[in-house]
């Protein structure tokens, strides 16, 4: 049977350091400026859509000076995240530093984690930064189901990394963000204060102090939730790391990923990050350095690792039927291999990614049957990787890709062939300048139309293509539901420069003269 066949965009986003964002790998696209909250304050002077991968990645404001950081399996799915600066802030204009930004994404649909944490970061100039300091920098989030009809829910002190002129704070999740500074001449906390004095209702103002203590809870009085000196430190589970403040969880694939999301940094601190406690330390799974002491995958059950040099890792899974399966290690840094072997020990595939500091994916259809998984350390000099991910998915194979797909030049026009596909109802050609994909012909159309192009014939010409430019081809196969098949193999030709006709003109004696008032083309 057919099955519907996916094809996504992926984009890599490189975070170097505490949360240093190399702006040439940021994708961005325009949005609608339509207010995706419903909330007041809607226009915007700046809007702009970056796609991020549910491996994590980073989203930029258009005018540089706000960013949206997220780690691994934050969203269950790609997102495209819309970051838009607001014609006014949304309170509090004399304290805000920077003004408010508005962050949504979509679709819609995306589920966020439980223990979701975002790394939402300001960038100050030299001079902002002498003018009005850091000491005194709070962020302020609203959240995007915020019933507030103005103001702030929330401030969270602000961490300065003096490196980049960078203030942050860790948040839950996604809405309005502003950075306000509070002076002793602008002393207000929050929304909530509304005047001079302030009561235990006011949670969201972090220096309310009471005038009278017995407008406080009784402390004695546990179950009461407005009593914040009786709480303890939070509670996190086991998927999850405990910043040393005691005030906020987050994700293990957050721990020692190079990216600060503790508001304290206890992430990136911690002594089994800096090798202080001899490097990293072993994960929940060791030993597992062998087949016979090889970890089980459950699936939908992502593993957590950690990678000493000379380590290695191997896990045994189960497939109960035929699949497509897709292997992959993901985490902040680190540089991983994979092996894929048959449970007799025989290696099916490997994959290092490309090279030095990058994590591994292997993807190929296996038959029901025990395999083994091993993971080691790679790059030329290996390093001990604190902290990595790896993910086990299948889906139900497509249908086989069409076979002996031929490419050949009649002058500048492309001629592809391949083998009819047995109870196909047509055929997608796609083409682009990218090899292995994405097959996009937004740098160069065929006169027969944009990428992929659709045929009930088992050959097409493509005229119109760019010349001087190299094409990559690839074709999968339709049924009567519109439903794809794997891709073919993929076939490249170069359209070439055609002579003009003064050709030939390449010596002094073979110029050819120019009139006065008539181009030469």
């Amino acid at each position: 049977m057919y099955r519907k066949s996916i094809f996504a965009l992926s984009f890599i986003f490189l975070i170097v350091g505490c949360g240093r964002i190399d702006p040439s790998t940021i994708v961005q696209d325009p949005v609608d400026e339509t207010d995706q909250n419903g909330g007041d304050n809607s226009e915007s002077s700046t809007d702009q859509g970056s796609v991020i991968p549910n491996t994590g990645g980073a989203a930029v404001s258009s005018d540089g000076l706000f960013s949206v950081v997220m780690g691994p399996f934050v969203f269950d799915q790609t997102v495209t995240m819309n970051i838009e600066k607001l014609e006014a802030p949304i309170s509090e204009p004399e304290a805000h530093v920077m003004g408010t930004y508005r962050v949504t994404y979509t679709p819609e649909e995306a589920v966020l984690s439980p223990s979701a944490n975002f790394r939402i970061q300001f960038n100050l100039d030299d001079a902002t930064r002498e003018e009005i300091g850091v000491e005194n920098l709070r962020v302020a989030i609203r959240a995007a189901d915020s019933e507030a009809e103005a103001g702030y829910d929330i401030e969270s002190n602000a961490n300065f990394d003096e490196n980049k002129n960078t203030v942050w704070a860790s948040a839950s999740g996604l809405g309005d963000f502003g950075l306000l500074n509070r002076t002793p001449e602008n002393p207000n906390a929050c929304e909530c204060d509304t005047d001079d004095t302030c009561d235990d209702t006011c949670e969201c103002d972090p220096d309310c102090i009471l005038d009278d203590p017995s407008d406080a809870a009784d402390p004695s009085e546990t179950t009461d939730p407005a009593d914040a000196s009786d709480e303890g430190p939070i509670e996190c589970d086991e998927t999850q790391f405990a910043c040393a403040d005691g005030e906020q969880c987050i994700p293990l694939s957050a721990y020692c990923n190079g990216l600060p999301q503790c508001n304290d940094g206890s992430d990136e601190t911690d002594i089994g990050c800096t090798g202080g406690g001899g490097g990293p330390q072993p994960d929940a799974l060791e030993p597992d350095n062998t087949y016979s002491q090889a970890s089980t995958y459950v699936f939908g059950e992502p593993q957590q690792h950690t990678l000493p040099i000379g380590d290695e890792d191997y896990i045994l899974f189960t497939l109960e039927e035929r699949q497509d399966v897709t292997i992959e290690t993901s985490g902040g840094s680190g540089d991983t291999i994979i092996y894929l072997y048959t449970e007799n020990y025989s290696q099916i595939a490997t994959d290092d990614q490309g090279g030095i500091n990058s994590f591994s994916k292997i993807n190929t259809v296996l038959e029901a049957g025990n395999y083994f998984v091993r993971v080691a350390g790679g790059g030329w000099s290996p390093t001990d990787i604190y902290n990595y991910l790896l993910t086990i998915t299948t889906m139900e194979p497509l249908a086989p890709a069409p076979t002996n797909l031929v490419g050949s030049l009649s002058v500048q026009d492309v001629v592809l062939t391949w083998d009819t596909v047995e109870g196909a109802a047509g055929y997608a050609v796609y083409y682009g300048t990218v090899s292995g994909g994405p097959y996009s012909s937004a740098f160069s159309e065929a006169n027969e139309g944009p990428s992929p192009i659709s045929t009930t014939e088992t050959t097409i010409t493509l005229t119109g293509l760019a010349q001087n430019s190299t094409f990559y081809f690839v074709v999968s196969a339709l049924d009567d539901e519109g439903v794809e098949s794997y891709q073919s193999n993929e076939v490249t030709a170069t359209i070439p420069l055609l002579a003009d006709e003064y050709e030939v003109d390449d010596t002094f004696e073979t110029a050819n003269p120019i009139v006065a008032g008539e181009p030469q083309e």
